[in-house]
């Protein structure tokens, strides 16, 4: 008897877990997503603009995962002046290869976006913005104030150690360090960018550096609990490759003082990543701090430095 029961009960749970998985049926509204960036340092200021997605469904990659509604108006303002942005296609280089007969293949990749010169409206430190996008009778709208602050080159520190990967193989591993900024509350966020350049000769016979990017790193960090003390950034690992005609290695390195928004919204995505397609992961809500819609409108004010990588 105790068996029939056993029995009944393991079909009945399978058979409403399945139920459930099946017949879920979650609220959805459809909404605006607006996202940019902006920087004193940069000469054109980016806008995307797009629709949410259902969570459940069938979820495409790429850009044509959430293309960019063209038919939108934006501008971007700041206390003396409104810019209209336009819509344009851009592209840039995805890839670049040699091929086996020393023929040089780039690989274009395009966007779409909302773009405003920063000739038409400069970025300031201290200075705020709003973005305001119209679609139909849905208006979003953001502001953010460009940090005031900027690291100084010569207070950033670069150290070079070795590090595993995954597969336990050795490569070389950049650590960067600077200063915090006393008596308040600071973001920041730094980006790694590894090069090799190879001495190519083309068919013609002509010689030429073809430099490629091997891989990218970046990290978000808050001072919280390190208030006026030294920021580290975590160990930067460089896929070193072994070509022989490689004749330079080199890393770009950005440190950049953020807003909160922008460590906050970056932070949150990084969560989202980590999960991955786990089912057993807690739900991560991604910051927004775009009025009656989501995503972000946030500022950075950053330095580069460049630094020879050695094997």
């Amino acid at each position: 008897m105790r068996k029939y029961w056993l029995i009944i009960i393991l079909g009945i749970t399978g058979w409403s877990c399945e139920k459930l998985v099946n017949d879920i049926v979650l609220p959805f509204e459809e909404r605006l997503v607006l996202q940019s960036f902006i920087s004193p340092q940069d000469t054109l200021i980016e806008i995307s603009l797009t629709y949410n997605t259902p969570v459940i469904g069938v979820i495409q990659e790429g850009e044509d995962r959430y293309p960019v509604i063209p038919n939108a108006k934006v501008t971007l303002s700041n206390n003396a002046k409104t810019v209209q942005a336009s819509y344009r296609e851009l592209q840039y280089i995805e890839n670049i290869e040699l091929t086996h007969n020393d023929s040089v293949v780039s690989t274009y990749n395009k966007k779409y976006r909302y773009v405003v010169s920063a000739k038409d409206i400069p970025i300031r430190a201290g200075q705020s913005y709003t973005i305001e996008a119209t679609v139909g009778s849905k208006t979003v709208r953001a502001s953010c104030t460009v940090p005031t602050k900027r690291v100084a080159s010569n207070t950033v520190s670069t150290f070079f150690s070795t590090d595993y990967d995954r597969n336990n193989v050795e490569y070389p591993a950049v650590n960067i360090r600077f200063p915090d900024f006393s008596n308040e509350a600071n973001y920041y966020a730094i980006g790694v960018f590894y090069y090799e350049s190879q001495r190519v000769i083309d068919p013609t016979g002509k010689a030429f550096n073809l430099r490629q990017l091997v891989n990218t790193r970046q990290e978000y960090m808050s001072d919280y609990g390190l208030e006026n003390g030294i920021m580290t950034s975590q160990a930067f690992l460089l896929s070193v490759s072994n070509t022989p005609e490689v004749v330079r290695r080199y890393v770009d390195i950005y440190v950049a003082v953020t807003d909160e928004p922008y460590y906050l919204f970056n932070t949150s995505v990084d969560k989202v990543r980590r999960s991955g397609r786990n089912p057993f992961s807690e739900p991560v809500l991604t910051y927004t701090n775009v009025e009656n819609g989501l995503g972000v409108f946030a500022a950075y004010n950053q330095i580069k430095l460049s630094s020879p990588v050695y094997k």
